[in-house]
């Protein structure tokens, strides 16, 4: 699958892109016409200030085909026609004169052809270009699909054998002898295993519901969304003495789920990467004049600056003893970046980190004047 997404992200040779051609009848009749009026015009008037120019508007019209070889035929033609006008029309200002009207209309009409030209160019690039990205743009609109139709191949095919497998193990457990540590211990190895792979399918889940899912955007009370996080951490913070203190949080404009999702992955990473202390976490809000910002700070491990960029990503982490497959910031990445935000940490080790993500401060929601500043303990 990666593989595909590889290949979807390059652009295609020069020599694999078919431009399709959209020449129209007048797009070569209009310039022949021009060559013909200017020529009979050039006749018609008297040796002066010639109408010869005229030739130019011809060429450039006739780069519209993007034909080279119609171009350059009707620029030799206009040339040899230019300097036919002058030994045919009828006496008028000097010889010389003359000549050097003549001269400087063949320049100029050379000039335009040199311009079309690389106008001509520019569209025939411009257009191999836009083809390339069409098809690129294809590639990665079945890769996606594909990458949908493997989620559910995990969230279907591969978790219900991971749970017969788990059943079985505690059939196997309790027919097993309790003197039998070395098989007990097996079992209890394997079905440790066991959880680690269905953990990893439920973040490769998350992640893809996070990538790939249309945003539902309302207003939402990140206070509410905040307090059905803490009571789904309960038991996390009451076992490690945890506490979530957070300042008047707003009401913004979001994908209330997925915001949820953030929350949650942040803080289950403040328990998680604890120091010898209890957590403890403070959640503040910033209004600016186009983004709100969120900080989450805690006082655990930290994270070594060499790091801060890495974790974002996925089945990336700083600490690798302390389990995780390494989706969450990678998860929490995604949503903010399509809520039109971005998300950063700053971090020591041994000092705490705070994450800090920013969502775009759109008009509709409004945040309540009279909301008090509260604070959540959830571990007493």
């Amino acid at each position: 699958m990666p593989a595909q997404l590889a290949d979807a992200g390059q652009a295609q040779p020069r020599s694999s892109v078919k431009v399709r051609r959209t020449d129209r009848w007048w797009s070569y009749a209009i310039p022949v016409a021009l060559v013909i009026l200017f020529f009979v015009v050039d006749l018609v008037l008297p040796r002066g200030p010639t109408p010869a120019i005229g030739y130019c508007a011809a060429v450039l019209i006739g780069a519209m085909p993007r034909r080279r070889w119609f171009m350059i035929s009707l620029t030799l033609v206009c040339t040899a026609l230019t300097w036919l006008g002058f030994y045919v029309e009828a006496p008028g200002e000097p010889r010389w004169m003359a000549i050097f009207d003549r001269e400087m209309v063949t320049w100029v009409l050379w000039l335009m052809a040199i311009v079309a030209w690389y106008r001509q160019r520019a569209v025939w690039d411009l257009a191999r270009k836009t083809e390339a990205l069409e098809n690129t743009t294809h590639q990665l609109a079945r890769s996606n699909a594909d990458l949908e139709r493997f989620a559910t191949v995990v969230s279907h095919d591969l978790r219900s054998p991971l749970t017969a497998l788990s059943l079985n193990l505690q059939l196997l457990a309790r027919q097993l002898p309790p003197d039998d540590e070395e098989s007990n211990q097996s079992i209890h190895d394997m079905r440790g295993s066991i959880d680690d792979m269905s953990a990893l399918i439920r973040s490769l889940l998350e992640h893809g519901r996070a990538t790939h899912e249309k945003l539902d955007l309302c207003a939402c009370d990140v206070e509410e969304v905040l307090g059905i996080v803490l009571k789904r951490l309960t038991a996390s913070l009451q076992n490690t003495g945890g506490e979530v203190a957070h300042a008047s949080l707003p009401i913004i404009w979001a994908d209330q789920n997925q915001l949820m999702s953030v929350l949650q992955n942040l803080l289950e990473n403040a328990i998680k990467y604890r120091s010898a202390e209890p957590p403890r976490i403070q959640i503040t809000a910033l209004e600016g004049p186009r983004f709100w910002t969120f900080c989450v700070s805690d006082n655990g491990i930290g994270i070594d600056p060499h790091h801060q960029q890495r974790i974002f990503q996925i089945f990336e982490r700083a600490e690798t003893s302390r389990g995780g497959a390494g989706v969450g910031l990678a998860v929490c990445k995604s949503i903010v970046e399509r809520h039109g935000g971005k998300i950063w940490v700053e971090s020591r080790p041994g000092k705490g980190s705070t994450f800090s993500f920013t969502i775009p401060n759109q008009p509709q929601p409004q945040t309540n004047p009279n909301r008090r500043i509260s604070f959540t303990a959830s571990a007493s």
